[in-house]
């Protein structure tokens, strides 16, 4: 395992007379990274690419130091090389006991420096200190790996460019996702990612790339359908990974219209997405957020 700990504390030099001063925005973060060490504050990780199957990963915040952060966690066995360089958003929270106890929720991005085994049959990764850690702007560029189970039905449409569609004929439903035809491997306000075998890609299109586009109706069920329970939208392929021995595909898919059904034709009616952001889906991906850290009893 890389130790960037243990690399600075062997090849240690002497103090120069003036040591350069710390920007105020990281010295606030470090502030409150030690906030979150005295408080035992889990890290919650959220990887831009998959490195493992475990949904929400929680850590333990051990040490840190301007230069690097270390982190343990219980729930993995092991992590290797092909965890170094991933960028990761990592959240925690902070209890603020003035007048009376409020918890603030902050984000930072990062990427990993080093992983192995640690003690106690768990695992140590550290990622480099941020230069700056936000307040929890994650409403809007938080990605999560829901549950399938919160959702009440899911369908999806080749797009043909007219914008018209058999919404009775959908290639795409909630069961395929069940049945692991199609794994939605993580979703944001502005886009999601979709691990796809390659025979129902075939239901699409045999040669699809990226710039193709789906027609998506999704629909949550829950507390959080009672704020915002459906949504139709059209997303674009950003990328398209295909592997080379399954022809299995991961499509990154972004958000670029979302649609409103008409009362009276029953039509859905299309409108651009502004700012790469739809509010409904950032208020799921909020609100199954907030329930992972009630779960965690964190």
């Amino acid at each position: 395992m890389i130790n960037p700990f243990r690399t600075r504390e062997k090849s240690a030099a002497k103090p120069s007379a003036e040591l350069p001063a710390t920007p105020p925005a990281k010295a606030q973060g470090m502030e409150l990274l030690g906030l979150a060490l005295a408080q035992r504050a889990a890290m919650h990780l959220v990887f831009d690419n998959e490195v493992t199957g475990i949904r929400n990963l929680s850590c333990a915040l051990t040490r840190f130091d301007a230069n690097a952060i270390e982190l343990e966690l219980a729930s993995l066995k092991g992590a290797g090389q092909r965890w170094l360089g991933e960028a990761v958003t990592c959240y925690f929270k902070i209890v603020e006991n003035k007048t009376k106890a409020r918890e603030i929720f902050h984000a930072f991005r990062s990427s990993v420096l080093g992983a192995g085994p640690g003690g106690r049959e768990s695992v140590l990764i550290t990622i480099k200190t941020p230069e700056s850690i936000g307040r929890d702007q994650r409403r809007k560029s938080l990605r999560m790996t829901p549950d399938m189970a919160d959702f009440a039905a899911v369908a999806v449409w080749p797009y043909d460019g007219s914008g018209g569609f058999d919404p009775c004929s959908p290639r795409l439903i909630l069961s395929d996702f069940k049945d692991a035809n199609v794994r939605l491997v993580n979703i944001s306000a502005g886009g999601m990612q979709l691990a796809v075998k390659n025979a129902v890609l075939r239901r699409f299109d045999p040669g699809f790339k990226k710039g193709n586009r789906l027609i998506m109706f999704l629909q949550v069920t829950g507390d959080v359908s009672a704020i915002a329970d459906e949504c139709w939208l059209i997303a674009k392929a950003g990328s398209v990974c295909e592997d080379f021995v399954t022809k299995d595909v991961s499509v990154g898919l972004e958000f670029i219209g979302q649609g409103r059904v008409d009362p009276l034709t029953r039509k859905v009616a299309w409108k651009k997405v502004l700012d790469n952001v739809l509010e409904g889906v950032a208020t799921w991906t909020h609100h199954w957020h907030l329930e992972m850290y009630r779960e965690n009893g964190q």
